[in-house]
């Protein structure tokens, strides 16, 4: 059997696509569930991914190009999704910091303050 030599560029672009639908399927999952913790690796693993299959010179086939295409879509999506997000958190912060800065005025307007009845002091 003759050595296995590297991989061609076609099998090394598929590789590359899967990897990429891992990363936006992670993504998409932590945008849902709102765990924003990771979410800065996974933007550079994907950026590294990306630059990679640039660099894959090579014609896609007509199963890679659809790929390549839906995942250009789901990028779309995904950076919907995160505008989203953000905008989401952004208003729930203002709620909560707004619902704080009320509780705190509230607290202070319900001590009494004190009262001098007589000029007698």
């Amino acid at each position: 059997m003759p050595p296995e030599g590297p991989p061609t560029a076609a099998v090394r672009a598929a590789a590359l696509v899967g990897a990429l639908e891992e990363a936006y399927e992670a993504t998409a999952d932590r945008l849902r569930t709102g765990a924003w913790t990771g979410l800065e690796e996974l933007a550079a693993r994907i950026g590294a991914l990306q630059a990679e299959l640039v660099t894959v010179a090579t014609p896609a086939p007509a199963g890679l190009a659809r790929r390549l295409t839906a995942l250009a879509g789901r990028r779309r999506t995904l950076e919907r999704d995160a505008v989203e997000a953000r905008s989401l958190t952004a208003a729930e912060l203002a709620r909560v910091t707004m619902a704080r800065t009320q509780t705190r005025s509230y607290r202070l307007a319900a001590t009494p303050l004190p009262r001098f009845t007589s000029r007698r002091i």
